[in-house]
């Protein structure tokens, strides 16, 4: 039975996590947006460039025999397909391809049956599966001609970065009348992407692969596509991975439309932090540790308050000046607009810097304090002696004023001692130690 029930978790777990794979989830839009060209970013290609694979940032000419490199950089972590890419490579047919700095060298990797078909291209070829995320702006066979070029450009700021590729007056293969121009664009708010058509002049009818492809890799079943038979502004979601988009004299996007597909919103965050020490006297510095927790898009934003001050560091230090209760706040958002706050009251105590007594360090386990001090080696009079125990004092009350009572003797010549399970219990950690020598 136990069996039973672990594996039917198991498949709710698998089922879960394709459903978040799944590109026909994601939903589209049609907009007409301005209509921008780029003219910054890094240069790539020439007026010759044909079928070429753009997959090393020193390799600015790209290469039609190389199809796997370290990618060049998104600028931020998006994500895609329920995966989350950090590099890309692009194909001067009207494509990029998604890949993760993780794997090196070989970050991304565009192995295509048909490079000019990408979004239905099948691969038993890549080491990755995830490397067969592909996005499509108008894929099929494109070359180069005069006044041609491919630009990569990443701008913005946090948490509305963007990653921009463009092709600049490109054409089918040897035609003569074309000049396609068009972006694909990441964007970080929202973790969507875009293609934006700018001029798009066809000397005659043309079919191009437009839209998304995801794992597996070989098979083309997780897509995303779109046919324009009734027009590029009604376009309607492809029934194959191969559906094509047809551009001709009389069907063609106005310049700036806009197709954008959006995942669904299903992003679950959890706030936490923890921090060292949690008492001492003043000045007291305070190391927080961000353990906020993410299912499915990374957390991009920290908003910590603490001393009366905002502070937007995901592990910042804070010096603690002045005695008193500190209660701490900390909210983490991820790209796609979730959020989760925890405030945890009375949280750091700072104590008077004069409070006598205090000669121990604490370094916190999980509830665990381990207190640990510097040899003892003269008495009050500061006479020197050797003492044969440490006894520990420990207040563990909600206010330093209260009495201090007996923990532990420790041994001499040891320095440390661990109070298991206190911070199940105390409002607050304070300890002091006094060298103690037996008389004969």
């Amino acid at each position: 039975m136990k069996r039973s029930l672990a594996m039917i978790a198991l498949m709710l777990c698998f089922l879960s996590l394709w459903g978040q794979n799944d590109l026909s989830q994601y939903t589209f839009s049609y907009s007409v947006e301005q209509d921008e060209e780029i003219m910054g970013g890094t240069l790539l290609g020439n007026t010759t460039t044909d079928n070429q694979y753009f997959v090393n940032p020193v390799m600015t000419n790209g290469s039609t025999l190389y199809t796997q490199g370290s990618g060049f950089p998104i600028g931020f972590d998006f994500s895609f397909a329920g995966q989350i890419y950090d590099r890309v490579g692009i194909n001067a047919n009207g494509w990029i391809a998604l890949g993760k700095s993780s794997y090196g060298e070989a970050a991304v990797n565009m192995f295509a049956e048909n490079s000019h078909y990408p979004l239905s291209s099948e691969s038993n070829e890549l080491p990755h599966e995830d490397q067969i995320a592909r996005i499509a702006g108008f894929a099929r066979d494109l070359q180069a001609q005069a006044q041609s070029s491919i630009r990569i450009l990443s701008r913005g700021a946090a948490p509305n970065r963007e990653l921009i590729v463009q092709w600049k007056n490109y054409r089918r293969q040897s035609a003569t009348g074309d000049s396609y121009n068009f972006q694909i664009r990441l964007q970080e708010h929202l973790m969507k992407v875009s293609v934006i058509y700018l001029t798009m002049q066809t000397a005659s009818a043309a079919a191009s692969e437009v839209g998304l492809r995801a794992a597996p890799a070989d098979a083309a079943t997780n897509f995303a596509t779109r046919t324009t038979s009734l027009g590029w502004a009604n376009s309607t979601a492809g029934a194959a991975a191969n559906s094509t988009a047809m551009l001709s004299s009389t069907n063609y996007p106005v310049p700036g439309a806009t197709f954008t597909w959006s995942p669904l919103i299903s992003s679950s965050i959890q706030s936490n932090f923890c921090a060292e020490p949690l008492s001492g006297p003043a000045p007291l510095l305070v190391q927080f540790t961000d353990l906020s927790t993410y299912t499915s898009y990374p957390i991009v934003n920290w908003i910590w308050e603490i001393g009366g001050d905002i502070v937007y560091q995901q592990n910042p230090i804070y010096c603690f000046n002045t005695p008193g209760l500190y209660s701490i706040s900390l909210t983490v958002s991820d790209a796609m607009g979730g959020s989760s706050s925890l405030t945890r009251d009375n949280y750091i105590e700072v104590l008077p810097s004069e409070l006598p007594g205090l000669n121990t360090y604490i370094q916190m386990q999980g509830h665990d304090a381990v207190i640990s001090w510097d040899p003892i080696t003269t008495d009050e009079a500061g006479n020197s002696f050797t003492p044969d125990y440490y006894f520990l004092y420990f207040n563990g009350s909600n206010t330093f004023s209260e009495d201090f009572y007996f923990l532990a003797p420790i041994p001499y010549p040891q320095t440390t001692f661990t109070h298991e399970g206190v911070a199940l219990g105390a409002d607050h950690m304070m300890y002091r130690v006094k060298a103690i020598q037996l008389e004969d």
